[in-house]
């Protein structure tokens, strides 16, 4: 009997949603991740994030119980709604008042975007992150995928996760003829 091919996976990006599907997909025993990231190292970047219920039953899913511990993430006073705002206008989207989220752990919670991805990358083997990792281009074949880096660094993978970002660079080339 043959050894089945594993997967191969390659992310572009090692922030929040790169990690978490990194440490998901990871669980499953046919499957191999690679990470690149265009940083020089992992520091901390950006402000704030919430993470509401669903969020929250999924990090607890993964077993990430060190991500969604109070010694990570703030919850508010017990009776006080959460609010969201439109970050632009502060119009008030909505509130989130958890009066049927029994799980205090899966009360929307507030991180610093670093104290998260530190707890993500705790879950993640450190050798299967590459930094300094540019995306330039992907190029789509029969077999998968090619991956081109600005440093000249080309991976070959069966799939393309373009989780680098708002201002995604991958995102943008996947499946586009160039």
């Amino acid at each position: 009997m043959s050894a089945q091919k594993r997967l191969q996976i390659v992310i572009c990006g090692a922030g929040i949603a790169g990690l978490t599907a990194a440490i998901a997909l990871r669980k499953h025993p046919l499957i191999d991740v690679q990470i690149y990231e265009q940083a020089t190292e992992l520091k901390e970047i950006g402000a704030s994030i919430a993470l509401g219920p669903n969020g929250l039953r999924t990090l607890q899913r993964l077993g990430l119980e060190n991500a969604i511990s109070d010694e990570v993430c703030y919850r508010g006073p017990s009776g006080i709604p959460m609010i969201y705002k439109h970050w632009k206008t502060n119009e008030v989207l909505g509130q989130d008042h958890h009066e049927n989220v029994k799980d205090h752990a899966h009360h929307t919670a507030r991180y610093l975007r670093a104290h998260l991805q530190t707890a993500l990358l705790d879950n993640i083997p450190k050798d299967i992150i590459h930094l300094g990792k540019r995306f330039e281009s992907v190029r789509i074949h029969v077999d998968g995928v090619e991956v081109r880096f600005e440093d000249g660094t080309v991976v070959n993978g069966d799939i393309l996760l373009g989780a680098d970002g708002l201002r995604s660079v991958s995102a943008v080339h996947f499946g586009i003829p160039q």
